[in-house]
């Protein structure tokens, strides 16, 4: 496809070329560098697809998924506490995205004064039901006036149409050197780069992809500095031996990163007793961790994981 053919960058409206050869669905800038996905497939009404779809349902409902939430969400938590270097007790926090509050709940119980802010209207109804303090709307519509001590955005930025945009309303949101805290895949990682658009984080409600230097460019243009920058793959835990296989033995894959999802997550709803009963006879999640591990030595993991610093 000629140049003159392609998109132009949204972020920095220079030219663009196939991120993946002979493949324009997914483009990258030839200036900022910025991954994006192509104009033609955005879905049209992500209002909708967020506050309503039943896809992003259920994570809680089997009892070995909601222990490794929570297992993530105070491996997170440690890290933001270890940053900021003082008491927790009374700082106001904001978590953008909390599917079902479970950072919010967590945060809370540290002595957090947080609150999370969530498109999904069930699950904000579960969250609340619970007895989390969830409100339904994004960061774009967001008009309270508090100032942050802390604002954690996991996996938003990666779906979000103008990232400057969003990131400087959470600067304005933010006290004098607040922290930004933000987990997003990274296109530069391992099976990234192996699996091209088979890439299991190339999906249509993503429309960016970030690499360190395309998000610390992001970053340092919208008035934050970062601070700590790590690789986490917490989602390993989620994944069956197969697909864990692929970190050490990479393999093509076959998948449709561009279909509308539909149905709950792959993964989030009930083990049949045999099956539950088999996993844990064979260690299965010792398995996992050791898997976790090894694919943290090697520097394979998929997510940045980024604290920075309002400035």
């Amino acid at each position: 496809m000629l140049i003159s053919d392609m998109e132009i960058c949204p972020l920095c409206k220079g030219e663009t070329t196939d991120w993946f050869p002979g493949d324009p669905r997914v483009l990258q800038c030839r200036s900022c560098e910025i991954v994006f996905l192509s104009k033609k497939l955005q879905i049209k009404n992500l209002d909708d697809y967020y506050g309503l779809g039943n896809y992003w349902q259920d994570r809680l409902a089997s009892p070995e998924n909601r222990e490794l939430l929570y297992q993530n969400t105070r491996q997170q938590l440690r890290l933001v506490v270890n940053c900021l270097r003082k008491p927790v007790a009374g700082l106001k926090l904001l978590d953008v995205g909390s599917h079902e509050g479970v950072f919010v709940e967590e945060a809370n119980h540290l002595g957090f004064w947080a609150i999370g802010l969530e498109p999904n209207k069930l699950q904000v109804a579960q969250a609340r039901d619970r007895g989390t303090p969830l409100f339904q709307g994004t960061i774009e519509n967001w008009e309270n006036s508090e100032d942050f001590d802390v604002i954690t955005a996991f996996h938003i930025l990666e779906h979000v149409a103008d990232p400057d945009r969003v990131l400087i309303k959470l600067a304005h949101c933010l006290k004098e050197g607040g922290l930004l805290v933000l987990e997003v895949p990274n296109i530069e990682s391992f099976l990234a780069r192996r699996h091209g658009l088979g890439w299991r984080f190339i999906a249509l409600e993503h429309l960016f992809y970030f690499s360190p230097f395309t998000l610390n460019s992001l970053l340092d243009r919208t008035g934050f500095k970062i601070i700590l920058s790590e690789k986490r793959n917490p989602e390993i835990a989620f994944l069956n031996l197969n697909q864990i296989s692929h970190y050490f033995v990479p393999r093509a894959v076959k998948r449709n990163s561009f279909a509308m999802k539909s149905l709950p997550l792959s993964g989030c709803s009930h083990l049949p007793p045999g099956v539950a009963l088999l996993r844990k006879l064979v260690g299965f999640l010792k398995i996992k961790k050791l898997a976790a591990l090894a694919v943290k030595f090697l520097d394979r993991e998929d997510h940045l994981f980024i604290i920075a610093r309002k400035t």
